[in-house]
């Protein structure tokens, strides 16, 4: 097993310092790209929304892992996934004409929107696709986006999916705006009945329609008619900010909110967005989550954590833990994003600045927990620390839900991992 020594966590840079995602580097030196390049992770996305077409465009072996997600060249609807291989000689003089004409094949075949998928090779020779996207757009009926995807230039594969989701405003076109309507940017498949906010929304009559990576593309085309944009992902945050400059569409942060004050205050931003009231409707949520502070507020004080879920963005909910008295010492982050800043700033103030990193190597990863002795892991840990380390692991499940609500179910899971019996356990909201 290899054993990490102190000089050997000197890499690692603290929140306080970070800027940009490069700054998080790699636990160990053993990176590896395979699932974690975005190509992987745009071809995954762009195969998965009904009426989009692909072309991925790079080396042989690009194509090759690309048929490791898109296994088909055409999908349930006809849509297009394709792949254009750079020759010896594009390589050297660049790729503008045959791409123009594998993406004028592709519009004659029937492709209604194609995303432009570009990989290392392409990228590092300077083909401008935008260029190659303003002249050939016009001759073209189907719609034309694209997207950087190299995997050297990213950490991991978070950045193939905000930035596919992000380019889908580019084919977006201003709507008559529908007043009480609004796009739950990022929802899962939880049940509505099941969340209070879109229950009480949809009582009052409000349209919602549900954005993510199971929508068609006339969802996403039709997305600027909506009044408000709630956010419930990361994700779907560079979308949101995109179609408030394209389309002035408001949007509302919810994924990154988890104490009673935060929720409170974007609920009531969607409130005053759709001219509601929602009068006591979260009382009953907001209740049970000050009664699961009060529960918890002994227990975790002082309480040393890692932060190692690779499901969730760590920033934001290790800045909530810290108020409830949680001290981080290391978080895996798979992306950055500029949102984080807020949230890092207020663990500094807090005096907390813990260590990033992205983590990789499992061995490894046991001589870092017996370095820093952290309390408790949000997370998964190692086999063979599992009995001496209280954790709660799973959190996954957090990403089907927002509000009091998630954050009741968090904690009760702390207490219960903690040897603590949370209040009325069997009625757990997930």
């Amino acid at each position: 097993m290899p054993v990490l020594h102190d000089n050997m966590l000197t890499h690692l840079k603290k929140l306080s310092t970070l800027q940009s995602n490069k700054g998080v580097h790699f636990l160990t030196p053993a990176a590896i790209p395979g699932s974690h390049c975005p190509m992987n992770a745009a071809a995954r996305l762009a195969g998965s929304i009904q009426g989009l077409s692909s072309l991925i465009i790079g080396t042989q072996e690009c194509a090759y892992y690309s048929r490791l997600v898109l296994r088909e060249p055409y999908g349930k609807a006809g849509e297009l996934h394709w792949m254009y291989v750079l020759d010896a000689n594009e390589v050297v003089f660049g790729c503008r004409e045959g791409l123009n004409q594998a993406l004028i094949e592709m519009d004659q075949a029937g492709a209604k929107a194609i995303l432009l998928i570009v990989t290392c090779l392409p990228d590092l020779i300077g083909e401008d696709m935008e260029a190659i996207i303003h002249e050939l757009q016009p001759k073209l009926a189907a719609r034309l986006i694209s997207i950087s995807a190299p995997n050297f230039a990213c950490n991991g594969h978070p950045s193939g999916i905000w930035r596919t989701l992000e380019a889908m405003a580019g084919i977006m076109q201003q709507c008559t705006i529908i007043p009480h309507s609004a796009n739950l940017l990022g929802l899962h498949a939880a049940s509505a009945s099941e969340i209070p906010l879109l229950t009480s929304l949809s009582a009052a009559g409000v349209k919602l329609r549900g954005l993510g990576p199971d929508s068609t593309l006339d969802e996403f085309l039709s997305a600027p008619d909506a009044a408000i944009n709630i956010v419930l992902s990361p994700y779907m945050a560079p979308l949101a900010k995109r179609m408030a400059n394209d389309f002035n569409t408001p949007f509302v942060y919810l994924h990154d909110k988890y104490s009673i004050e935060d929720i409170d205050t974007a609920y009531a931003r969607i409130g005053e967005f759709l001219a509601l009231d929602f009068g006591d409707a979260f009382t009953k949520g907001r209740n049970a989550l000050k009664k699961a502070q009060e529960r918890a507020d002994v227990k975790l004080s002082e309480l040393s954590f890692f932060a190692t879920d690779i499901s969730l963005d760590p920033i934001p909910l290790s800045a909530y833990l810290s108020t409830q008295g949680m001290k981080p010492l290391l978080l895996h982050i798979e992306e950055f994003y500029q949102e984080d800043r807020q949230w890092a700033q207020a663990l500094h103030t807090q005096g907390h600045d813990p260590l990033v990193c992205h983590r990789v190597n499992n061995l490894a990863e046991v001589s870092v927990f017996e370095m820093l002795k952290p309390a408790f892991n949000l997370g998964p840990v190692p086999p063979s620390l599992k009995q001496k380390i209280s954790h709660v692991d799973q959190l996954h499940k957090m990403n089907g839900t927002f509000g009091h609500e998630r954050t009741t179910w968090l904690l009760d899971k702390i207490m219960q991992a903690l040897g603590t019996p949370a209040a009325d356990l069997s009625k757990e909201v997930m």
